[in-house]
């Protein structure tokens, strides 16, 4: 049995946040014109064109005693040249640590209050879990992604997921992301090429293509991947 290699299912994932962030902000538009700005239009890496004012910036002491450069500053910020927003946030770095921190808050431009939107690439990746979830319990056995580099999830024995156990495997990437990707980077190098949450929630991605594949219309034989395994 051919277990699925990190650069396809990197690719099969990158497909399917594809097609789920063209659906967000479809959806976003759609909702925005009709109900006002309800969703802030983002795209999911950092991009758009910043104008930064600084307001006020001082030293001061933090709870460890070390002497910390604080920043307070307002930013306009553009995304695809067109959706404008306006943040007010703090950077703060201390003597001692080359990393600056900072943070930021979504401002109404006309009295700076706070306000609260939804964030296009949060609600992608919200989509996304669930559409994973219920892509890998189903017959697809994956998402379009998977289904289209001819990948298919099960767990160890070879059968199809369970609706708990694809939801827990989708919120064990959360993990694995956090992890600065580590958890992902396992496949390379595990035997069975099972990334962190494979490894937690006992789950495999097989090869759907070749001899010891099995062809999209025969994705309900699960079974059959260990039967070829033990044999193997």
């Amino acid at each position: 049995m051919t277990y699925g290699g990190f650069w396809r299912r990197f690719a099969a994932v990158m497909i399917d946040f594809a097609i789920v962030s063209l659906f967000t902000l479809c959806l976003a538009l759609i909702v925005n014109s009709v109900f006002g700005a309800v969703f802030v239009i983002k795209p999911p890496v950092t991009m758009g064109t910043k104008e930064r004012v600084v307001l006020s910036q001082e030293q001061r002491a933090n709870a460890e005693g070390e002497t910390e450069q604080v920043t307070e500053f307002m930013e306009r910020v553009t995304y695809f040249g067109t959706f404008t927003y306006t943040f007010r946030g703090t950077e703060w770095r201390s003597e001692q640590s080359p990393w600056t921190n900072y943070k930021r808050w979504l401002v109404d431009p006309d009295t700076l209050e706070p306000i609260v939107r939804f964030d296009t690439t949060s609600i992608s990746i919200v989509i996304l879990l669930v559409y994973w979830t219920l892509a890998e319990s189903s017959g697809w056995r994956g998402g379009f992604g998977k289904r289209w580099m001819a990948l298919a999830v099960a767990d160890e024995t070879g059968r199809q997921l369970t609706l708990g156990r694809a939801l827990m495997r989708n919120l064990g990437k959360l993990v694995s992301a956090a992890l600065l990707g580590f958890g992902f980077i396992m496949v390379v190098w595990t035997a069975r090429k099972q990334a962190l949450h494979d490894k937690v929630f006992a789950t495999i991605v097989v090869d759907v293509k070749g001899p010891k594949g099995l062809a999209f219309r025969g994705l309900t034989e699960g079974a059959d991947w260990a039967r070829d395994e033990e044999r193997d």
